[in-house]
């Protein structure tokens, strides 16, 4: 028997910006998201998101707190975590080794799933129709192909709820100012998000070649040092210094804007099933 009830079984894959802003609204909607996060995120903006809690074990951002949970390949102890942290008014983080979201999806087997992480597994053994109500972002998604609901992330339509098929596909925005690994290895790095950099200044090294920041500005995201990343895998994000160094540690309003829409959707849901 799941011992969890229906408003415990919204399921938030990934806890980056869009992850972390529908969390903050589902749970100060009164709802109880559990988010799910690998245990080596590659979030440059780890600094404003709940992925943090992975090395940090808590975190409180917006006056509102998340904690690790660690979920073995067996055994149900995390079970009673989560419900201790629904409890204390915390919102719980399944941190997974690896990329088991499948083995633990079947698990938890969730009312709702918002994929914030766009990696929903697709396998013969899971796929999108075996759950209630499964929520998608972006127009690379359809809804009726890819899940029940598909939430708008570019300038025009950012935070319209789909719940029929749609023919546009707009161009989604994404910004220039990410870069991106010229190699695959180790990367380590000494700076810190927030930091000022000069032009040409180190950024960090991958492997033993110097990564250098191509232009003057602050981080304004960085990965996390120690990771081995792939050739195009995001490094850092520099901007401007016209721009405000606060912007680093703010959650997006983008992501808020998301986080809205899923709301919508989540509630569309609920009233459906439980009128």
């Amino acid at each position: 028997m799941n011992p969890f009830s229906w408003n415990s079984k919204i399921v938030v894959l990934g806890a980056g910006d869009r992850g972390t802003a529908t969390a903050l609204r589902l749970f100060n909607s009164g709802l109880q998201p559990v988010l799910i996060e690998c245990n080596h995120p590659t979030d440059l903006h780890y600094n404003r998101n709940f992925s943090d809690v992975v090395y940090r074990e808590k975190k409180i951002i917006e006056n509102v707190q998340a904690a690790s949970i660690m979920v073995g390949p067996s055994g149900d102890d995390w079970r009673k975590q989560v419900e201790e942290s629904f409890a204390n008014r915390v919102i719980p983080v399944l941190n997974i080794p690896g990329n088991q979201e499948q083995d633990l999806l079947i698990r938890l087997q969730p009312e709702i799933l918002v994929d914030c992480a766009r990696r929903l597994p697709k396998t013969p053994e899971l796929g999108w129709q075996d759950f209630p109500c499964v929520i998608r972002i972006g127009f690379k998604f359809n809804v009726g192909v890819d899940g029940h609901f598909v939430i708008g992330d570019n300038d025009q339509y950012c935070g319209m709820v789909f719940q029929t098929r749609h023919d546009m596909i707009p161009d989604i925005t994404g910004t220039d100012d990410v870069y991106k690994a010229p190699i695959e290895g180790l990367f380590q790095t000494e700076k810190r998000i927030g930091d000022a950099v000069m032009e040409r200044e180190k950024i960090g090294m991958i492997n033993s070649i110097n990564i250098l920041a191509p232009s003057s500005g602050f981080l304004n995201g960085l990965l996390h040092s120690g990771h081995f990343i792939s050739t195009g895998q995001p490094l850092f994000e520099l901007v401007p210094a016209r721009k405000s160094r606060d912007s680093g540690s703010i959650l997006p309003v983008r992501s808020r804007t998301i986080a809205g829409g899923i709301l919508e959707a989540v509630l569309k849901h609920l009233y459906q099933i439980h009128r």
